[in-house]
């Protein structure tokens, strides 16, 4: 597999990581506000909170904002390795995306994780196209995806006025049982989940936000993106990386499943 200028080595993305959780601090400290808001709440309201306790409280918030920080840094390795792994292939295919994730998925290794998705740019004249290799996929499925097609979860009076012009659509979902709607929704559709994917594009980071989960019965949840670019086109400015951008990586985590790993695994609640 050739390698152009756009495609990083082992020991630049090793770089970008470090200087990315450098970065990152900062969206996940807005992030961490919300989740402290509602432990303090709870806290002070089942505690007989006296002098010696406040100090006691203040070190254990920050022995679970650095047992959060430590554990999120290894979910954004995984979409800076899911980055790297398209960076590095002339194509990904739905069954190299699956081997490539196992570790992730089968192996139960990051907790919480309902989903790591491929979404591609699909532009207008292309969509046809796009729909019907998804249909005729068996690598997977034996009988592909007879139904495939690009959708909404939005009304289309709510859609961008540019709706027409190009698709974000998931076009692969681990694991994907469970996940089968996911497939084929489009992100660009709904200005405000848009926004979070621009912002990968206009930070060339990956971006947190919250998610609810509304198939699933409005499960809380967060979701990490970041960009993917096409080879050998220059990457120095947000028009250019727009232009240049083939699609996203994003990773699904269900909250809860998330923090307590965090807490537990470092003896925390003993202290709650």
């Amino acid at each position: 597999m050739g390698k152009g200028k756009s495609v990083k080595t082992a020991t630049e993305f090793e770089i970008q990581r470090r200087i990315l959780r450098k970065a990152f601090i900062t969206s996940l400290f807005v992030f961490l506000l919300v989740l402290s808001g509602a432990f303090v709440g709870w806290y002070f309201a089942n505690s007989a909170v006296e002098g010696r306790q406040i100090q006691k409280f203040q070190n254990l918030g920050s022995a679970m904002a650095n047992a959060i920080q430590e554990q999120m840094n290894q979910y954004i390795d995984v979409i800076y390795d899911a980055k790297r792994f398209f960076a590095n292939s002339e194509v990904v295919t739905r069954d190299e995306w699956r081997t490539f994730l196992s570790p992730v998925i089968v192996q139960n290794r990051y907790p919480g994780v309902r989903a790591v998705r491929f979404i591609r740019r699909v532009r207008e004249r292309e969509k046809g196209a796009f729909i019907q290799e998804v249909k005729l996929d068996t690598s997977l499925v034996p009988g592909g995806y007879p139904q495939f097609d690009i959708h909404s979860t939005v009304s289309l009076e709510s859609q961008f006025t540019e709706v027409n012009k190009e698709y974000y659509p998931v076009t692969y979902v681990e694991p994907y049982v469970g996940n089968e709607t996911m497939l084929g929704l489009d992100v660009h559709t709904d200005p405000s989940v848009w926004a979070q994917y621009q912002a990968s594009i206009s930070t060339d980071e990956p971006m947190i936000d919250s998610v609810i989960l509304v198939d699933t019965d409005k499960v809380d949840a967060f979701k990490l993106c970041l960009a993917i670019y096409a080879k050998n086109l220059p990457l120095n400015t947000f028009q250019e990386r727009m232009s240049a951008v083939n699609g996203f990586v994003d990773l699904l985590v269900i909250k809860k499943y998330f923090f307590e790993p965090s807490f537990t695994q470092k003896n925390l609640y003993k202290d709650i």
